[in-house]
């Protein structure tokens, strides 16, 4: 069976963008495939910095012959009702089947639909997968209205085989595809003519061009690696994947080539000398082993030069001691005007803004250091040392450097901090607590860092949640749903346990008022909620940070049912006791006692919800301080069963609140008790007494794991599922 190949070759892509786009564009053009049923095989996807390809296997040259019956109108029909069938169909009233459906009887047409051409059926489906596409940052250009990343320069697609190749002339942005490509734009840039995706590959790597990302990145660490075992057996790469895989998107033919780092600038701080190389250069970093320094940097070409890189590399050096330069005498103007006592430094924060209505930056540190105060007693850290840490964290806001390389905020602080003597487990906590910033950051372990990465999160939450500014969409700009997933982050890797999370929002809360209430003259907080909101904001908070510990888990790739089964429960807040309850219900629901526990659950809330009373599922017969009468209880089924009920009180009252297996365990037990109460005694009785007691008690057993689980969110589907063994 042929192959489909289709490649959109346009202007240079941002790296960031190159795999999102091809990924995208092979997911939807299965789905669209599979909308129209047309059979297909395995695909892959490609991209360099012009291209964006799609392979699909295993497409058939025509579609398979369909036999079609339609259903006409019913038999005794108006005959004008059965002539509108047969015109519709083109066919004579000979071709009528009469079929019983149901009771009745209706008039069929059989139809043979031959094997169409699948090339147009191809060419719509692209064009329609072209025009869903989600594109970020998408652009016009020329007198079209069609939007891509970058303005596109040729459409390629065939279909082929080994024996024959057809063009697949799809349209897209007032452009025909065709079978022709082009080489790399420097070295090679003739027009191809493809026939097969082998040829394709095997025509683009002689003209200069790699396709494959992960291909061009093992070139890249190859030739690295082969430059400098060449004469350099000190000189080791700096590991660095997220600055390797942009660079890959960057080069299309890649050509490391070694730099030197002027001596001048080799005694800078390191993490200077890598965010100098990094962000501002795309350079990667070259450590001497014997030095234990930077000494060195790969700059990646995206061509080979007639000199061997050799005018390339030294204009990269010259660039790059421009701007080591720039941080060297930036380094040095901040430690010669830094005061002896740091603290002294905090002061300058008055006129470094945090956000419109919520001060400035030492507004936003005051209130950083009072919410450490009371954090810190989670930790084995005092009060005075979260209170200065918290004092010193934004001290190198207002710095030279990290106003001209933002990147170093934190570091910065902790390297004038070592400078001036203070405590090592302070110094990091200035560095750590913005962390985790990126999904591939460490997650700081030091008690101090997590006090104040923990503090400086919950007061900017509660900040802008209070001026109601809060993410709508996809817009995020004040980073609140980095906040919630770095603060889940902190206490779910650190295992913080009994983390009261309501109360440090309450607090917090309270707090940002207390400024608005005092008479200070320089309080420059502008909320848009009043104190007697506090409270709906304080649970506006925590929705927010479990919907987003829910999307993490199930990134993470826990079972969604459970996940949310243990987030959506009443006065829910312990981000590491909602951990172990999912871990626990995904090793217990797959076994015969987890099945249990469903069977009873869903048959319980199928009587409560049909016989609720007013209106209220879940406490329309439940009273917290009313309990079960027992001179009500008519047969021996009901008085075993709220005598199961009593036994499992009992027995959870005598065992620690957060053993959740022995909860589902108890609870599962009563699973036959149940339905020989279901199967003996009628719920719906005339006495309303009886009935309300009867509802009661059923009631109760299922709140018995209400606190803890949300069984209604699983489905009836995994009483289907195999059982596993505990």
């Amino acid at each position: 069976m042929p192959d489909l190949l289709v490649e959109i070759f346009s202007e240079e892509i941002p790296s960031r963008l190159q795999k999102l786009l091809s990924e995208q564009l092979k997911t939807k053009l299965l789905k669209e495939l599979q909308t129209i049923k047309l059979p297909c095989g395995n695909a892959r996807s490609y991209s360099s910095p012009q291209r964006t390809i799609v392979v699909i296997n295993d497409i058939p040259w025509r579609t398979a012959p369909q036999i079609v019956e339609t259903r006409g109108p019913r038999v005794g029909a108006p005959d004008k009702a059965v002539n509108g069938f047969l015109k519709s169909k083109n066919k004579g009233v000979e071709d009528l089947e009469v079929r019983t459906v149901g009771k009745s009887e209706y008039y069929f047409i059989t139809e043979d639909v031959p094997g169409l051409e699948v090339n147009g059926i191809l060419q719509q489906a692209i064009n329609s997968t072209l025009n869903k596409m989600s594109l970020p940052k998408a652009m016009y250009w020329g007198t079209g209205r069609t939007k891509w990343v970058r303005p596109i320069q040729s459409l390629l697609g065939i279909l082929f085989d080994k024996e024959k190749t057809e063009l697949v002339p799809f349209e897209y942005a007032g452009l025909t595809a065709g079978n022709m490509t082009s080489g790399h734009r420097f070295m090679a840039s003739d027009k191809l003519t493809i026939n097969s995706f082998d040829d394709y590959q095997s025509k683009l790597l002689n003209s200069f061009v790699i396709i494959d990302p992960e291909a061009r990145k093992e070139k890249i660490l190859e030739a690295i690696q082969s430059e400098l075992s060449k004469g350099y057996p000190n000189l080791e790469l700096v590991q660095d994947d997220e600055l390797l895989d942009e660079i890959t998107g960057l080069v299309e033919w890649p050509v490391p080539l070694l730099g030197k780092i002027d001596n001048a600038f080799q005694d800078l701080p390191e993490e200077v000398l890598k965010t100098t190389i990094k962000v501002h250069q795309k350079y990667l970093s070259v450590m001497d082993t014997t030095k234990r320094k930077i000494t060195n940097f790969i700059a990646v070409a995206n061509f080979r030069a007639i000199d061997d890189g050799k005018t390339i590399i030294n204009g990269n050096q010259r660039v790059l001691a421009s701007r080591l330069s720039d941080a060297q005498f930036f380094l040095n103007e901040d430690i010669n005007r830094f005061p002896a006592n740091l603290v002294d430094v905090t002061e300058d924060l008055r006129n470094v803004r945090y956000s419109y209505g919520l001060g400035t930056q030492k507004d936003r540190v005051d209130r950083i250091e009072v919410l450490s105060r009371k954090i810190s007693s989670y930790f084995a850290c005092s009060e005075e040392d979260a209170s200065l840490a918290a004092r010193l964290a934004k001290i190198d806001l207002v710095t030279l450097i990290v106003k001209e390389f933002p990147e170093l905020q934190g570091v910065m602080g902790r390297y004038y901090s070592q400078g001036r003597g203070i405590d090592p487990r302070i110094c990091e906590a200035i560095e750590e607590h913005y962390l985790p910033a990126k999904t591939s950051d460490i997650v700081p372990s030091n008690p101090l860092s997590i006090t104040i990465g923990l503090a400086d999160r919950v007061n900017h939450l509660v900040g802008f949640f209070l001026r109601r500014e809060v993410p709508t969409g996809l817009g995020d700009p004040n980073a609140l749903r980095r906040a919630a997933l770095g603060l889940i982050r902190l206490i779910q890797t650190n295992k913080i346990q009994y983390f009261n999370l309501r109360d440090i929002i309450t607090f917090s809360v309270d707090q940002h008022f207390r400024v608005v209430a005092s008479t200070a003259e320089d309080s420059k907080l502008e909320l848009k909620t009043c104190l007697e909101e506090k409270e709906e904001v304080t649970e506006s908070i925590l929705v927010f940070i479990l919907r987003r510990l829910s999307i993490y888990l199930k990134e993470k790739g826990l079972d969604p049912e459970l996940v949310d089964a243990c987030i959506y429960v009443p006065n829910n807040d312990d981000i590491f006791e909602i951990v172990r309850r999912i871990e626990t219900l995904e090793s217990f629901m797959p076994t015969n006692l987890g099945k249990d526990l469903l069977h009873l659950d869903k048959r319980i809330s199928r009587i409560l919800i049909s016989l609720k009373s007013n209106g209220d599922e879940d406490n329309s017969f439940v009273s917290e301080t009313e309990s079960i009468d027992p001179t009500l209880l008519q047969s021996s089924h009901e008085e075993a069963l709220f005598r199961k009920y009593q036994n499992t009180l009992a027995t959870l009252s005598g065992m620690e609140n957060d053993n959740y297996l022995v909860k589902l365990q108890e609870v599962a037990s009563l699973r036959k008790t149940i339905d020989d109460y279901f199967d003996n005694v009628m719920i719906n009785v005339d006495d309303q007494h009886i009935k309300n007691n009867r509802l009661n008690l059923l009631a109760k057993i299922r709140n018995i794991l209400a606190q803890d689980f949300n069984l209604r969110l699983i489905s009836d589907q995994r009483l289907a599922e195999d059982i596993v063994s505990p």
